[in-house]
Order: C-alpha cells, then structure tokens, then sequence
C-alpha cells in the first residue's frame, strides 16, 4: 500500500556473513535442514549443466544459509560461498537506490529531464529519470542491436568500452516516444549511470563502493570498470552441444573477458558473492 508505514530494519538482525574460504554456512538451520538445502542447491546445478554455482539464502530472524556447489573454474579450482560471480542485471539494483538515494537528498528529481545532463542525447528533453528506471522511455535496447555480438565477442573481443562509444556505436532510433510504453532497455542503466556520475562528481564505481560495498561489507563484491575483481572470481564459460564447456577468457581478471565486462557498465558491470548480494 503506498500509504503503509515504511518497514524498518533491524540493524541487530543483519546477517552475519560466515567465514572466507568455507563451503557452508548453516545459520543456524538444523543439520537436516542445511544439508537438503545443498542438495537443492547440486540438483539445480547438474540439471542445468552449469559448471559452478552458489546460493545464499536470509531467514526472518537474520541468520543466512550459503553454499557452494561446483566449480569456480574447471577442471580444479572449486566454487566457495565468497566466490564473485558476474550479477548481470542485479547491477541495475545498485544504480536504481543510488538515484533514489540521490532523489531523497533532493540533488535530483525523478521527474528531471534527461536533457539536464545529457542535452545533445536525442529525445532527451523528452525522457525523464523515471522512465529511464522502469524502461518506459523507448530508448533503444543496444544489447539488440544487429552487431552487438560481433563488436563485443569477435572483432572487438580484447576493446575496453567507455558509456559514450557504448552510446555512438548501438545507436538506433527509440522504439516509441518516451512515457507511450515499455520496452526493456539496458542503455537507459548507461544513461542513469553518467546523470549519477555527473551529480556526484564521482566515477561510477567509487559511486558503488562508498554507497553500498564498504557500509554493507560487501567484501565479495566488485564494479568491473576501472579495474576488474580478483582472480578468485568465477570464469564464464559456454556449454557446447556435446555438453563440455569452452571457457570465455582473454586471460585478464575481468569477467567473462574485458570487452563483455566493460560494455555492459552501469546495465551489468558488478561482480560479487551470492551472500553479499543477498545481504
């Protein structure tokens, strides 16, 4: 209800992470509990044919239940409950509370027009900051367009991206004048992330560190731009038809390679822990 009273969280009831390096933690779930949970957590993992993966789990009273099924990378190095996967679109997650935290400290209106940052973007007297968060602006989706593959994973495998190639390059014209529908589009995330960078003054990844990594001790948890996560972070691979895996890598930290890491940006640029992004 929008006329209900906002919930207030008990600070004493935030997660207690469990230690670096373990397989398991069992939140002080019974012994019964935890263990169907794992094998919940392996079934999902082999059914799909998914070379490693992790989950975590937050209980009412606080206590968090994670594990780690698999590998982080093959054929040896095993999957733990700190390993940073890439999060894709959670990313979004991040950048859409920083405008809201922006708009609570009245430094912006969510009803701002693009154009008060970005005039020479086209339509950007048009779009407004909450369009751009619920996709309803029509701006271009540039993950569809027709050379996006080709630019990202073949001739251009090794390029590092910045938000204003990502916006020259993909480029095409919107789908519908900004507020008529809805049409999920990741270059409205590149979009808020340079109003967020323009606001505050700040790279997008101190943005993210100073907001939410460090007071919620994210320790497991990375913006791949600047610079990328650790090597401890899980590889990304593709499942070929006769079920092994080819790994997409071109032997840097970044996750899957720097190319894919640095076009997805302020739509998809965070790595992290199951355990963090639950917290």
């Amino acid at each position: 209800s929008p006329n209900a009273s906002p919930t207030v969280v008990n600070a004493s009831l935030l997660p207690v992470l469990p230690p670096a390096g373990t397989d398991a933690n069992t939140g002080g779930l019974s012994g019964q509990v935890a263990t169907r949970l794992k094998a919940a957590l392996n079934e999902q993992r082999t059914s799909r044919g998914i070379p490693g993966m992790t989950a975590a789990v937050i209980f009412p009273d606080g206590s968090m239940w994670s594990a780690a099924s698999g590998y982080a990378k093959l054929p040896a190095r095993s999957a733990a409950n700190n390993t940073p996967f890439v999060v894709g679109s959670i990313t979004k997650t991040f950048v859409a509370a920083t405008i809201m935290q922006l708009s609570d400290a009245g430094e912006l209106s969510l009803d701002d027009r693009l154009s008060n940052w970005l005039p020479d973007y086209p339509r950007a007297t048009e779009m407004t900051l909450r369009q751009l968060l619920n996709h309803t602006s029509g701006v271009f989706n540039y993950f569809e367009h027709p050379s996006y593959n080709r630019k990202v994973f073949s001739t251009m495998k090794i390029h590092f991206w910045t938000p204003n190639e990502i916006l020259t390059q993909f480029a095409r014209p919107h789908y519908f004048a900004p507020g008529t529908g809805y049409h999920y589009s990741n270059t409205g995330f590149i979009l808020l992330g340079l109003v967020i960078e323009d606001v505050t003054g700040k790279p997008l990844d101190t943005v993210l560190d100073e907001r939410f990594f460090t007071p919620l001790a994210m320790n497991d948890s990375y913006f791949q731009y600047q610079a990328p996560g650790p090597a401890s972070s899980a590889h990304g691979y593709l499942r070929k038809a006769d079920g092994t895996f080819t790994r997409i890598s071109d032997t840097t930290n970044y996750r899957p390679q720097i190319s894919a890491a640095t076009v997805a940006w302020a739509a998809g640029g965070v790595t992290a822990s199951a355990r963090d992004i639950a917290r």
